[in-house]
């Protein structure tokens, strides 16, 4: 995964050292929303991977049904292929959100003047 669109470290280090730091408070919340927004895109882009593994798989077994003849399992085997590949491009699009909360984030917590330590360690990661 990138970090295509995020604040680079260097972006953080120089910002106006004569901004007024926002509250630690707001900082923490700011920081979290990063944080929780970061773990979701994790977990959507593990799900993105079960579930193409899922639909190759599933695929795999209807073409082995249509070898050996069994028609109805083969049509089940389909079918539920199209929903895991249906699954994967759901997971995927909430990726790509959770990517943009991301984003947004972290711009907001280098707007308001936060330290960027915590924030470059979390991208340096």
């Amino acid at each position: 995964m990138t970090t295509q669109g995020m604040p680079t470290s260097e972006d953080m280090a120089s910002a106006q050292p004569e901004m007024a730091s926002e509250s630690p408070g707001r900082c923490d919340v700011l920081y979290q929303v990063y944080d929780i927004a970061r773990q979701e895109e994790a977990q959507a882009w593990r799900l993105v991977m079960l579930f193409s593994y899922a639909s190759a798989v599933l695929i795999i077994v209807a073409v082995a049904f249509v070898l050996f003849g069994a028609q109805q399992e083969q049509l089940a085997s389909a079918a539920v292929a199209l929903l895991s590949s249906l699954a994967a491009g759901a997971f995927t699009t909430r990726a790509s959100q959770k990517r943009k909360e991301m984003r947004d984030a972290a711009a907001e917590y280098v707007k308001a003047g936060c330290g960027p330590d915590r924030l470059a360690a979390a991208l340096a990661a």
